[in-house]
């Protein structure tokens, strides 16, 4: 019957994708003592110290802990009936083992003693990672001071609060220096006294006119009033509600007519990338193009060859270098192909 006969379904394989179905809906559980399983077993001393628990607990059974086949739904059963008679002693083990295991304590220690070298304290830690925060018109001090309360505790966020404010601050009056208006004293013909003899003391126009000049230099140097108090203006008003299509760059380049200082603050503390590669990573590729059998190279070659293979990698579309060659010139052959052999 042209083999229509020979096909019959596994009935054991159909029921153990029945099962396994189920299983699912209390796949975490079962993975928690699965993992618990394993721990006790992958240890002799752990398997010692669970049967004296046993013991104590007064638990007959013939039966030991089985680690189960995850694909195989009897073995998951069988596992989980006995892990149920010994419910009692799991509950007692930790008493006569703390979980800990030297060898990861070790590593973890080691790890943490890395981690403290360069988090350990809010003095390592680079404000400008905070200012960025600040300068989400999202986020401002709102935000930021009460994570760093909720990560450092109340005492220590409100000191890396208080100098992450004035951080920006003094971040804020280089840029009012650099981009604001009037940044430089320049006194105008309307403050000079008045020749022609209106009847004004000439001490009182003196000092007062002295008082005037100094206190509009003192503006001038720090900034105008209106460039001075971008900062202060921008962190009172509220904050923008969240949203997911929310543009932060967006933000700034439509109210930067607000904010012409700060925006330009804001543009490049935002252009920061989050992670870059590390410093290690330039000298590596160095150390490979400036090998042991390529130590006559000058540096302007070794330099054009690390710029080259830069761009190589970065191109979202394949480059043909015998068109690059075609299209350059033979000028650069040696320092392409060198680039695309590193």
């Amino acid at each position: 019957m042209e083999g229509k006969h020979l096909h019959v379904r596994c009935m054991a394989h159909i029921l153990n994708l029945i099962v396994q179905d189920g299983l699912k809906e209390i796949g975490p559980s079962i993975k928690k003592v699965r993992q618990m399983v394993k721990y006790v077993r992958s240890s002799s001393s752990r398997a010692r110290n669970f049967l004296k628990c046993v013991e104590t607990q007064k638990i007959e059974c013939d039966k030991m802990l089985s680690l189960d086949v995850p694909t195989r739904w009897n073995s998951t059963y069988l596992m989980l009936d006995t892990v149920e008679k010994f419910e009692k002693a799991f509950e007692r083990f930790d008493l006569y083992d703390a979980s800990d295991d030297l060898d990861l304590s070790k590593m973890a220690s080691g790890m943490k003693e890395k981690f403290k070298r360069y988090w350990r304290t809010p003095e390592k830690m680079n404000k400008m990672i905070f200012i960025a925060s600040v300068l989400d018109p999202r986020n401002k001090f709102v935000y930021v001071s009460f994570a760093l309360e909720e990560l450092l505790g109340e005492e220590t966020g409100n000191v890396v609060n208080t100098k992450v404010e004035a951080y920006l601050r003094d971040l804020f009056a280089i840029y009012v220096s650099k981009y604001g208006k009037g940044s430089k004293s320049q006194p105008s013909s309307s403050d000079s006294s008045d020749s022609s003899g209106s009847g004004i003391s000439q001490n009182m126009s003196k000092n007062s006119l002295r008082t005037k000049l100094h206190m509009k230099k003192q503006k001038n140097d720090s900034g105008s009033l209106g460039v001075k108090s971008e900062l202060d203006k921008y962190l009172l008003e509220d904050q923008e509600p969240e949203s997911e299509d929310f543009d932060i760059l967006s933000w700034w380049k439509v109210n930067s007519p607000r904010f012409p200082v700060l925006s330009q603050l804001a543009r490049d503390v935002l252009a920061i990338p989050m992670s870059s590669v590390a410093s290690e990573c330039a000298f590596s590729t160095g150390g490979r193009i400036l090998d042991p059998f390529r130590s006559s190279l000058t540096p302007k070659c070794v330099q054009c060859l690390i710029c080259v293979q830069d761009w190589l990698r970065q191109e979202t579309k394949p480059i043909c270098v015998e068109e690059s060659l075609e299209s350059k010139g033979q000028d650069n052959e040696e320092i392409i192909l060198l680039a695309r052999d590193t």
